[in-house]
């Protein structure tokens, strides 16, 4: 299995296949490379695609960092993947939290040498606000309601994660708790559970609304239709102040798992778009 060492002794596991354009996937909250493995195997069969994703810190296969893992952590990440691979004019595929260290990516080493960048169903500000109506809950999304998380997340990662799910995951709800519990069970498994509060924290603090006007390349922005992280009004949020050319894709009838749930779509649009 391939690993990149990183400066400060890490491990970041990553898998590549295909040649031609790089594609660099990154992934979500709880999750890992695993769950870009159709769209990279369909981009290759499309020909031309040099697909790269790996795991961010602490999830999975890769080694979490000594101090707390934040946003800035998973750009510098990617920056000493970038690097390290000496890929040229790479494309970035960011997946909700992933969506939010491409972002903080660009705040810190910029978009002129990117080919251009996909956000998947993820907003640029989690937290409301009487400036930013569009965020979590329905804009009602405090400091404190995240501070109060975080020390859940802390306290009874499992628990979190089980009340979590009921609000977010599609069908969560509708299982059986035996069920529920072998879910969160499975996916508490091979991640660093310190890691994950932390980084719960880090993207839910960031707001990259800043960050917008200052992409320099093609964007593209899809959304989910059903419980999404990226709502129907931060989609025109992102349309309204990105000044690069960029297009705006719904995912109908998905959710924010439109990845896994249609990768022949996902895929089909990525390639339409990289096309364009």
């Amino acid at each position: 299995m391939p690993y990149l060492q990183l400066e400060h002794g890490r491990k970041l596991y990553y898998e590549e296949v295909g040649a031609g354009r790089p594609v660099v996937f990154i992934h979500g909250w709880k999750a890992s490379a695993d769950v870009y493995a159709e769209p990279s195997r369909l981009l290759t069969q499309a020909g031309n695609y040099r697909c790269i994703r790996y795991d961010h810190c602490g999830h999975k296969r890769s080694d979490s960092p000594d101090t707390p893992a934040t946003l800035q952590t998973l750009a510098q990440d990617l920056h000493s993947l970038i690097t390290a691979l000496q890929l040229e004019k790479p494309i970035l595929v960011g997946w909700s939290m992933g969506g939010m260290t491409v972002q903080e990516y660009i705040r810190h080493y910029g978009s002129c040498h990117l080919d251009r960048v996909v956000f998947v169903d993820i907003g640029p500000r989690s937290l409301g606000g009487d400036d930013w109506p569009l965020g979590k809950n329905g804009g009602t999304y405090s400091h404190a309601d995240l501070e109060e998380e975080y020390a859940l997340a802390k306290a009874d990662f499992k628990g979190f994660l089980h009340g979590y799910y009921l609000r977010s995951q599609r069908g969560y709800a509708e299982r059986s708790p035996e069920n529920q519990q072998q879910i969160v069970e499975q996916r508490t498994r091979d991640y660093d559970l310190r890691v994950m509060a932390d980084l719960w924290y880090a993207f839910n603090l960031r707001d990259h609304r800043d960050v917008l006007p200052k992409i320099a390349c093609p964007t593209a922005v899809f959304h989910a239709e059903i419980l999404p992280s990226c709502s129907a009004a931060v989609a025109d949020y992102y349309d309204k102040h990105i000044t690069a050319p960029h297009r705006v894709v719904c995912f109908t009838g998905c959710s924010h798992a439109l990845i896994t749930e249609d990768p022949q779509r996902f895929t089909g649009e990525l390639l339409d778009f990289f096309n364009s």
